[in-house]
């Protein structure tokens, strides 16, 4: 069973609408503006099943059909950056605004070492993948299979196979040719006999 649920903060008054196949009423949501609201006005939250829903093409019809009659990406009332479809749905420029604005007021809020913090703790930056954190995701790591699916090996082979494939046809179609530098630019050109 999926369940499509919506979520109201009883502080705030924010809605999120969520799907989940867990209990709907002890699962939080997971929604990215929605769990950062969580996490600052503490979780609480009434909990109300719209649809039990019993296949995914159910749950994506049903989805569209809430964030449509809610308007839930554009609406401030709501903490939705995208529709409910169950498979992540896509960003609306709406969306992408929302949560640029919310990035931007998170990081206003800092001072300048928290944000020296941050940076050295972001995944990105090379100064976070200290020796501590290399062992540790070697750790977890260890002993774990590594070997790969046969349609990810197909999908590479087939790719090898296509990169062969181009070169070979565009080393045919150059054959007799040269690049030549005319004028600062460079061409082709047949190759000249001698």
């Amino acid at each position: 069973m999926i369940y499509l649920y919506k979520k109201v903060h009883q502080v705030t008054g924010l809605q999120y609408l969520g799907k989940t196949i867990a209990n709907p009423y002890t699962y939080s949501g997971s929604g990215l503006y929605w769990t950062s609201h969580i996490k600052k006005h503490g979780n609480y939250v009434d909990t109300e099943v719209i649809r039990e829903c019993k296949s995914e093409e159910d749950l994506i019809n049903w989805g569209k059909h809430y964030s449509k009659l809610w308007n839930i990406v554009e609406s401030n009332e709501w903490a939705n950056l995208k529709e409910e479809t169950g498979t992540g749905g896509c960003w609306s420029k709406k969306s992408k605004q929302k949560l640029s604005d919310t990035n931007k007021k998170i990081l206003s809020k800092l001072t300048t070492e928290e944000l020296a913090i941050r940076n050295k703790n972001s995944m990105s930056s090379p100064k976070s993948w200290t020796k501590e954190r290399k062992q540790k995701i070697s750790k977890a790591t260890t002993g774990v299979s590594k070997t790969m699916t046969p349609k990810f090996e197909a999908a590479l082979k087939s790719t090898e196979q296509n990169r062969i494939k181009t070169l070979k046809s565009n080393a045919a179609k150059n054959k007799n040719r040269t690049w030549k530098n005319i004028n600062g630019k460079r061409v082709w050109m047949n190759k000249e006999v001698t």
